[in-house]
């Protein structure tokens, strides 16, 4: 039986004293639950969302969806842009 590897965390951004830093979305979750959190492709906000099964895994989530994110497959369109709602 081989042996899994383990999946990388997604990367979201979260606002720390004014600047936006990149960070593992498991770190997020657990470190800085309280600090706003947006997609790094199209600065929309983003939730984290864990899945607590045998190997607990976290994922992002948009909390509005839109068309022009590369992290959103199932909607994109093909161009990037910025979410309409985009965080500064």
């Amino acid at each position: 039986m081989g042996r899994m590897l383990k999946r990388p965390s997604p990367v979201c951004e979260i606002k720390v004293d004014g600047a936006w830093l990149r960070v593992p979305a498991d770190e997020a979750h657990r470190a800085y639950r309280d600090k706003p959190k947006r997609c790094p492709n199209c600065h929309g906000t983003v939730i984290t969302a864990g899945s607590y099964t045998s190997e607990p895994r976290i994922s992002l989530q948009h909390r509005k969806l839109h068309d022009g994110c590369r992290l959103i497959p199932r909607r994109f369109n093909g161009t990037d842009a910025l979410h309409p709602e985009a965080l500064a």
